[in-house]
């Protein structure tokens, strides 16, 4: 005997989503402000423009509106992520992450920790090569002293550093 299948909303009896087509009123962009208080912000855009059909201003008020608004939101976003990970490190990422409406999953504190703890690692790892680096190049430097000082004889008797 076959398996029954519960029609699920939005998919079809096999369980795969439904296509849906998209209509062209889909595709016009929804402000991310009311236009009535972004308009306030932005001057009025009446005067820069006149159409007779007000279909047309409003698709252009829609467009214009919410990208100059998301564009300004994300510019702000950006910034304070690129400042806030600068000073107190990844694990602000969890902030920036719900201030950009998405709710952070159970691990992100604990990865961002991490991501933390190897930058830390990677950076004092890096500081001890560039000073191991530099205390090979001062004792390579102090060695060739000495050998051009053993060849050269007559500067050898008083010789800083010669005491054998």
């Amino acid at each position: 005997m076959g398996r029954i299948f519960k029609k699920r909303k939005g998919f079809n009896f096999r369980g795969r989503p439904k296509k849906v087509e998209e209509s062209p009123e889909s595709s016009i962009p929804i402000p991310a402000a009311p236009i009535s208080s972004s308009t306030k912000k932005l001057g009025n855009l009446d005067e820069s423009y006149h159409l007779e059909n007000t279909n047309t201003n409003l698709i252009i008020d829609l467009n214009v509106l919410s990208s100059v608004l998301e564009e300004v939101v994300l510019c702000h976003n950006c910034v304070f992520d690129g400042i806030a990970t600068f000073n107190e490190g990844n694990i602000i990422k969890c902030n920036v992450i719900e201030r950009l409406g998405i709710q952070p999953g159970k691990l992100c504190n604990q990865a961002m920790k991490e991501i933390d703890e190897e930058r830390l690692r990677n950076s004092i790892r890096a500081s001890l090569a560039a000073t191991k680096e530099g205390r090979l190049k001062r004792k390579n430097h102090e060695r060739a002293l000495e050998e051009a000082i053993l060849k050269d004889d007559s500067k050898r008797a008083y010789a800083p550093g010669l005491c054998k």
